[in-house]
């Protein structure tokens, strides 16, 4: 029997300031982290990627990566479920579904 994840995913956005080695000014820097946790149905979780100033795609491409690593040593199957923050093109799950095809003996992917 399969065993449920959620997979979430949250972006946020950090506002950073240095001092400028040029002119001595302090320098804001706009930086975006996505990360991505399964949690079992049984209350587990598991904090896969956080990922600073990379695409969103890649984030995913890593946790799903990950988390079927974690299925395949565990040799279990699951049912992954996606809730998001943020919007993913439908090329993109095309894409991902589309990749991890393959691995259907390890889980099934759902985006909400």
């Amino acid at each position: 029997m399969p065993i449920a994840y959620q997979m979430d995913v949250t972006k946020s956005v950090i506002m950073a300031q240095a001092p400028s080695a040029i002119n001595g000014y302090k320098s804001t820097a706009r930086m975006v982290r996505y990360s991505a946790t399964a949690t079992c149905f049984d209350g587990t979780s598991i904090n896969l990627v956080n990922g600073l100033n990379r695409p969103l795609y890649e984030v995913l491409d890593e946790a799903l990566s990950a988390l079927f690593k974690l299925l395949a040593a565990k040799d279990v199957t699951a049912v992954v479920s996606f809730k998001m923050n943020v919007g993913l093109a439908e090329g993109a799950k095309a894409a991902l579904l589309n990749k991890y095809a393959a691995e259907t003996e390890f889980a099934t992917i759902k985006f909400a």
